[in-house]
């Protein structure tokens, strides 16, 4: 059970096995039902593929994103997902994996005419990613690096055909004892329009709440000047944070903490089509925006919450502000 901003009031709830039968294989079986978004998950790992270090598997899910009133983002969607996966690890610290999926989906923008549009996205995958920490278990603190780089193709038919570039780094120091921490992310992503210049705005970044502390969910970026209230998502991002995690004199069996942060992020422009709305020109902007703040971590037995109060520092007159943000992660 729990509650946040970008979920409102949600109860998560799943098993998993990890020896299915006594053949070592994880089988999970996940449902969530949350204010803006609905789930439900079927997964199916083998992690000795062929009886070599190869693991495989399969996803099934279907999800319902109530977004139509949650921040500035304005849409809904409806998504039944399938894909199939491999993986297996190149170093002690790099892994890659392959997936193919295929998701059915049916959206409702309200910037857009025509009601319910059905939409087929067929995609094919591939993730590197790099781990290499030094844990404290005992002060929940972690001193290395975690990065991933991505590329997939989205076409084969499909109703959208993109490219999409991402990549994300953090990286984390211990210092006094271990019970502070400084810890710096970095995270890209970039769609390339592949057939024509248009993505789907559901399918676009967005910037702002966890993201973006500070602001709205998807509180930053281009808007259409008749939908000042729903922003236009862009093309590419580029975000970060750096913060400070500290003691605040409580015992460290109850793993609370506080901490003071500085995010950064970037969002690029939409597609060029949305330059204008109705003969009139929208508000189109790539500018950076920044915000600086505090908050308190509590590593719950359901999962980490987040506590945190962020002030913009830079941004423009249709940027919506949210200055409290509480998040919260299930341990599934």
């Amino acid at each position: 059970l729990g509650w946040s901003n970008i979920n409102g009031f949600m109860v998560d709830a799943g098993i998993t096995e990890n020896n299915f039968m006594g053949r070592g294989q994880v089988v999970q079986l996940r449902g969530s039902i949350a204010e803006y978004q609905k789930q439900a998950l079927f997964s199916f790992t083998e992690p000795y593929l062929f009886g070599r270090q190869l693991s495989g598997g399969f996803d099934v899910s279907y999800t319902m994103y109530d977004y139509s009133s949650l921040g500035s983002f304005g849409y809904d969607r409806d998504s039944l997902s399938v894909a199939g996966r491999m993986g297996w690890r190149l170093t002690d610290h790099w892994t890659q994996n392959v997936r193919l999926s295929a998701s059915f989906d049916q959206n409702y923008d309200i910037q857009a005419t025509g009601g319910w549009q059905k939409a087929n996205l067929y995609t094919l995958s591939t993730n590197f990613r790099y781990h290499n920490l030094t844990s404290n278990f005992e002060q929940n603190t972690h001193t290395g690096v975690v990065a991933n780089l991505g590329l997939a193709y989205t076409g084969f038919g499909g109703t959208e055909s993109f490219m999409r570039y991402t990549a994300d780094i953090i990286g984390m120091v211990n210092f006094w004892n271990d019970k502070w921490q400084l810890r710096s992310s970095l995270d890209f992503g970039y769609i390339q329009p592949l057939d024509n210049d248009y993505v789907s705005r559901v399918y676009r970044y967005f910037l702002g709440g966890e993201s973006l502390r500070g602001f709205d969910v998807a509180g930053v970026g281009s808007r259409n000047w008749a939908y000042q209230t729903y922003a236009l998502g862009g093309l590419w991002k580029l975000n970060g944070s750096t913060q400070l995690n500290f003691p605040i004199f409580i015992p460290d069996e109850y793993q609370i903490k506080g901490f003071v942060f500085m995010d950064y992020g970037v969002l690029g422009k939409p597609p060029a089509r949305e330059d204008t709305f109705a003969g009139r020109p929208n508000y189109i902007d790539d500018n950076i925006r920044t915000s600086a703040g505090v908050g308190i971590y509590w590593n719950t037995p359901m999962g980490p919450m987040n506590f945190s109060w962020g002030w913009p520092l830079r941004m423009t007159e249709y940027d919506r502000e949210q200055r409290f943000l509480l998040s919260f992660e299930t341990q599934f």
